[in-house]
C-alpha cells in the first residue's frame, strides 16, 4: 500500500511527471513556429521568456540524464541537452557541458573546448565555472598554467561563497612570486571594471 503522507513511493511518480513536463515544454517550444512567436507577441508575451524557459527545460533534462534521475543515466544525452541550453547562453549549462568535455563523459575529451564553455559561464559571473577555470589555470589543463589567472578566478568564486574557493585562492597565493601578486592585482582591477 502507498503511504502518501510520507511521500516514500511518490518520488518515482514525481520524477516521471517532471520529466514528462519538461519533454512536453521542450518539444512545444522547439516545435514553435514564427507564427507561434508572432501570436505570443500579439498576446503581449515576451518571446525571450519562452527562450529562457526552453533553455531551463533543456538544462534540466541534461541534469536528469547526467544524474540518472527519472531516466537512465546517459552522458551523451546530457551533453546534447546541455549544448542546446548552452547555445542559448545559459551559464549553468555552459558549465556542465564544459565539465563533460573536460572528463570525456558522453563526448570526446577536449580540454580546449571545455575551457571555451567554462570561460563563457565564468564571464557571466557563474561562480562554479569561475572555480573550474581557476582549477584549469592552476593545473594548466586546456590552457597554459597561470597562477595569476588561477588566483583571479578563485578570488571571484570565493566572493560568491563557492565551497573551497577561498582555500584554493590562498593555496595559489602562497605559490605566487611578488611579481605575480602585482600582476594579479592589476588583472583583478581590470575584471572589476
Amino acid at each position: 500500500m502507498t503511504d502518501f503522507k510520507s511521500g516514500a513511493s511518490m518520488r518515482p511518480f514525481v520524477l516521471l511527471l517532471a520529466y514528462l513536463s519538461l519533454m512536453i515544454l521542450t518539444d512545444a517550444v522547439a516545435a514553435g513556429s514564427i507564427e507561434d512567436t508572432e501570436a505570443s507577441l500579439e498576446r503581449g508575451n515576451d518571446p525571450t521568456e519562452v527562450l529562457v524557459l526552453n533553455a531551463l527545460a533543456q538544462f534540466n533534462l541534461g541534469m536528469m540524464y547526467e544524474t540518472g534521475e527519472g531516466v537512465p543515466r546517459d552522458y551523451a544525452a546530457a551533453a546534447k541537452w546541455y549544448r542546446q541550453a548552452a547555445d542559448q547562453g545559459l551559464p549553468q549549462a555552459e558549465q556542465r557541458l564544459g565539465n563533460l568535455l573536460l572528463n570525456g563523459r558522453g563526448v570526446s575529451q577536449d580540454y580546449a573546448e571545455a575551457v571555451r564553455w567554462l570561460s563563457k559561464a565564468a564571464a557571466q559571473g557563474y561562480g562554479v565555472a569561475q572555480f573550474d577555470m581557476g582549477f584549469l589555470a592552476f593545473k594548466g589543463y586546456g590552457m597554459p598554467q597561470d597562477l595569476v589567472q588561477a588566483h583571479v578566478y578563485f578570488s571571484m568564486a570565493a566572493e560568491q561563497s563557492v565551497p573551497h574557493a577561498a582555500v584554493m585562492r590562498d593555496f595559489v597565493a602562497r605559490r605566487m612570486t611578488p611579481v605575480q601578486i602585482e600582476q594579479e592585482r592589476e588583472l583583478a582591477k581590470e575584471k572589476l571594471n
